[in-house]
């Protein structure tokens, strides 16, 4: 099998990106030959191309650009244009089917419209979600029409985005496939303060992930004399960050509250807590939280999205309703002082993630999908005299 993979970036930070690296690392261990599209060279190519997989540079066009919205029929115009172009390369090299790795772009869809190739679009992401924006240029309506028609099969990476996903296209076309996430062996060290609960959140420091429920949990815990501690992984929005800071400052959580900027070293951050807590309103799937149940952590989340869908309530971590600090203090108070509640949550938070989020399973899922597209557009050609038209 030859495989295009269309991705909406350059950079390996990303959800989808770490999905995309570690599913071509095991299509290509399997013997299918991966191409990878970006819109611009950056680590994700060499991550990529450090797995056998040959990677193109194409700049393309975003159809959720939130500025510039009396731009975006020349934006789109642009992706015709481009996937044009590209579909020449897609039949070149024998292409038997085109991935799009995000919703952000109808680039690789076209693409493979034009090389009459199938399609198959593999969603990430939650649309028009507060907090989180994905807003279509072209309005839900219009744009998912245009992935439905356009798409043989969409993956879904969370029943979350399932359910959001079947309101708009028929549910035989969709195909929920859990990830396959890698993590490293670490052991983490003796504590210098044993009796202290180290709390970690991962994440951009954005409204949409509300950090700021894990503040005010750390300072009702800390009046109560608590020694807890919370460290908050992740790139700073420009005015979320601020905000954060002030409300750390009036809290008088200066010493209890570290920023830390996101590092590819967050393995280790996360391996040396005791705890990771997830407050966003809206995930899509939650990659962080499994990271941190396959390091043994256990994961205190809000009762919400694919972070309920991954947490079972009181056997792989705790779940506390949404914005509600007073819960999130009361579901970490339990923690702090059940310190064998909390290593028992996390030990059976490893079991229950590698069980469900094996590699290799993912390998055989996407390979199933990806044939069951070509089989599909092979019968339906098989039906039709005349190829339909694109536009």
């Amino acid at each position: 099998m030859k495989l295009v993979w269309v991705s909406h970036s350059g950079s390996a930070r990303g959800g989808a990106e770490l999905a995309l690296c570690e599913a071509a690392k095991e299509l290509v261990s399997k013997g299918v030959a991966v191409n990878a599209v970006l819109p611009w060279r950056g680590d994700l190519a060499e991550r990529l191309e450090g797995v056998g997989v040959d990677v193109d540079v194409k700049f393309f066009c975003s159809w959720v650009e939130r500025r510039g919205a009396h731009r975006r029929m020349q934006r789109f115009a642009y992706n015709v244009k481009a996937a044009r172009a590209f579909a020449q390369h897609i039949n070149s090299i024998g292409a038997d089917v085109v991935v799009s790795n995000t919703l952000a772009s109808p680039f690789g869809a076209l693409a493979a419209a034009f090389a009459r190739r199938p399609h198959v679009w593999y969603v990430h992401e939650l649309f028009s979600q507060p907090g989180h924006e994905i807003y279509f240029d072209f309005g839900n309506r219009l744009s998912l029409s245009i992935m439905k028609r356009f798409s043989d099969i969409i993956i879904v990476n969370s029943q979350t985005v399932f359910n959001q996903f079947q309101k708009w296209m028929p549910t035989d076309k969709l195909r929920l496939v859990y990830y396959g996430i890698e993590v490293p062996s670490i052991e983490r060290g003796q504590s210098h303060e044993p009796r202290a609960l180290n709390l970690i959140h991962v994440g951009r420091l954005s409204f949409g992930k509300r950090q700021e429920d894990a503040v005010r949990a750390v300072a009702i815990l800390a009046r109560r004399g608590l020694d807890v501690r919370l460290t908050l992984l992740g790139d700073e929005m420009p005015t979320y960050g601020p905000l954060l800071r002030k409300l750390c400052s009036e809290l008088g959580l200066e010493q209890r509250v570290q920023f830390v900027p996101f590092a590819d070293n967050r393995f280790n951050q996360m391996a040396a807590a005791d705890c990771l807590v997830m407050c966003s309103k809206g995930e899509a799937f939650g990659r962080v939280t499994v990271e941190a149940m396959k390091l043994g952590k256990p994961v205190v989340g809000a009762q919400s999205g694919g972070t309920a869908e991954l947490i079972r309530h009181g056997e792989t971590g705790l779940l506390f309703r949404v914005g509600d600090a007073e819960d999130l203090a009361a579901k970490l108070e339990a923690l702090y002082h059940d310190r064998s509640l909390l290593n028992e949550l996390g030990l059976r938070a490893r079991k229950w993630a590698n069980d469900n989020f094996d590699v290799k399973k993912y390998g055989n899922e996407l390979i199933q999908v990806l044939t069951a597209a070509i089989n599909m557009r092979t019968s339906a050609e098989s039906l039709s005299h005349a190829p339909s038209k694109i536009f």
